[in-house]
């Protein structure tokens, strides 16, 4: 065991340190959908004008509830002590499944808005 815990008491336990890696994979995909909206934004202003701004502040919106739904998970799933993770009182949002309506809303309504230029442009 290594010196950084002093009594056993103190080590995480497995399922402490999966919620916090679960939580890290939800905050490197919210950050991932803002960078892409704000690129997205930078590169087809051009093409597509003021509304891809508006496409760009709904994906930074999105990635702002994503990340606000995996902390709110994590704090209500860590609150217990030792480190071990408690499903009670969860609140609304902080449910997965909300997290991922949300991101498959909006990669729908990316995906509807580009066949509808497509068609548009036939």
């Amino acid at each position: 065991m290594s010196g950084a815990y002093r009594d056993l008491e103190d080590v995480p336990s497995e399922n402490f340190l999966a919620a916090t890696q679960t939580v890290l994979a939800w905050r490197r995909t919210a950050l991932q959908v803002a960078v892409g909206a704000v690129l997205a934004a930078r590169l087809l202003s051009e093409a597509f004008g003021p509304w891809v701004f508006v496409a760009a502040l709904g994906g930074v919106g999105l990635a702002v509830a994503v990340h606000a739904s995996a902390s709110a998970a994590y704090a209500e799933g860590t609150k217990a002590r030792g480190g071990h993770v408690s499903r009670s009182g969860k609140a609304r949002i902080a449910d997965a499944k909300v997290r991922l309506t949300m991101l498959a809303a909006f990669t729908a309504a990316v995906a509807l808005a580009g066949l509808l230029w497509i068609l548009i442009q036939l």
